[in-house]
């Protein structure tokens, strides 16, 4: 756990003590817990209402809630097994563009767990907003939906999303200053920033999930960093060496972790680690389960270059690996309907 608020205080020594205690959790495990973030906890609590309303509604409701949207986008409603994390495990079959390894998260040396049971559909369905008002991305420019039944939510989730923006690029100047010894060296990366916040549900279960079904596969983030809310029912889990260790957050935290393009900007020497949501030990029923994640990821057209493990280069294109990625989320089903798991609870 690691006490952030003296990166809002501009004391030079101050802000160098937490970059140190950041690279040492980052290179350690790429996970750690950010408390005196100065993230309003009430808006962060009005923010997983907003998403607990919204996945209560019907099913008709929340399939409206969808946007056609270019590849490597998501906006609006995914539901109940659109995807399977663990499948954006493996390399893609094709370079993505620039050149070195076609993936960061092999660049970076770390093999994935093996998991027979990679293509079963995540127990999860999804609500992701990106920026607003949109910004100029390119082939990645798309507006946003919302909800007309809940009038509070838009609201709500723009003041959500503006407070993990302004929170995460704070972070990442502070990687930069561990990285790069300059505070404002990755600022050019995140001028027009195509990342999601998303809304992530895991709905309550009657028995056990199918052999090797979890309620979120195991994977890494493909960004800078993630900054995770969750709302205190366990799950969360990060490997370290050969184990899963499950990650707890106190109710004023927010979890963060690595993504696979800052591993390469940091030359491999933090983690991007594996995570997965799991199903809480204990016999059932289990507890529905709601987080919200800010995935802070470059400007499209931002080349990412670093080196792996072994001082070979890396440089990709932040975009085109994004879709690559997207894409192999999309093999299970590009965007599942309301159609409910057997064992979840309906009441």
């Amino acid at each position: 756990m690691i006490d952030v608020s003296d990166i809002e205080r501009g004391n030079a020594a101050a802000l160098a003590d937490v970059a140190a205690r950041v690279d040492a959790a980052c290179t350690a495990t790429g996970f750690f817990v950010a408390v005196g973030h100065g993230v309003d906890r009430s808006l962060t609590a009005a923010a997983l209402a907003a998403a607990n309303d919204l996945f209560r509604s019907d099913g008709v409701t929340k399939d409206g809630l969808r946007l056609q949207c270019p590849p490597g986008v998501q906006r609006g409603y995914y539901g109940l097994g659109a995807e399977a994390q663990a499948l954006a495990a493996a390399p893609p079959t094709n370079p993505a563009s620039g050149s070195g390894p076609a993936d960061p998260a092999t660049a970076a040396g770390r093999a994935a767990p093996a998991d027979p049971a990679a293509d079963r559909p995540d127990l999860s369905e999804t609500f992701a907003i990106g920026p607003e008002p949109p910004v100029d991305a390119g082939p990645f420019t798309a507006g946003n939906v919302w909800p007309p039944h809940l009038p509070g939510f838009q609201r709500t989730w723009i003041a959500y999303r503006r407070a993990m923006e302004a929170f995460a690029h704070r972070l990442l100047q502070v990687a930069a200053l561990a990285l790069r010894d300059d505070p404002r060296a990755f600022d050019a990366l995140v001028t027009r920033p195509i990342g999601t916040t998303r809304a992530n549900h895991y709905p309550a279960l009657a028995a056990p999930p199918e052999a090797g079904q979890r309620r979120g596969g195991a994977h890494t983030d493909y960004g800078t960093l993630t900054v995770l809310a969750v709302d205190g029912h366990p799950g969360l889990e990060v490997r370290v060496g050969e184990a899963w260790v499950p990650v707890t957050c106190p109710p004023d935290g927010l979890v963060v972790n690595v993504g696979d393009l800052l591993a390469v900007l940091s030359g491999a020497r933090w983690r991007s680690a594996w995570h997965r949501v799991a199903v809480p030990p204990g016999r059932p029923p289990y507890p529905a389960r709601t987080s919200i994640a800010h995935f802070q990821f470059p400007n499209h057209d931002a080349v990412i270059d670093g080196v792996d493990p072994a001082g070979r280069p890396v440089s990709i294109t932040a975009g085109a690996y994004l879709t690559t990625k997207l894409a192999q989320l999309g093999r299970v089903a590009p965007r599942a309907t309301t159609v409910r798991h057997r064992n979840e609870v309906t009441a």
